[in-house]
């Protein structure tokens, strides 16, 4: 499953824009690495989380690298909590 952290700038006028924005930033703390443009930076980081999200079947349009083979997207997330062990 993918799931997505839109810029803020990219929910001017969502209802969930404070909900997105407040856990784009819990998961750039879990993390302690911003979320940029290039996700590559998060694959050295291994830890379990749980998210929340507007759950939906994209199709296929281009992205690559970044796309479930079930096409099953969490977009915008909502809220990540760290499972911590």
């Amino acid at each position: 499953m993918v799931v997505e952290f839109p810029a803020p700038g990219c929910l001017t006028g969502s209802h969930l824009k404070t909900k997105a924005k407040a856990a784009r930033k819990s998961l750039e703390q879990i993390l302690n690495v911003p979320i940029t443009t290039s996700y590559k930076k998060m694959k050295k980081n291994t830890v379990r989380l749980q998210m929340t999200g507007v759950f939906f079947w994209d199709k296929k349009h281009g992205v690559l690298g970044a796309r479930a083979p079930n096409s099953a997207e969490l977009h915008p997330v909502v809220k990540v909590e760290w499972l911590q062990q």
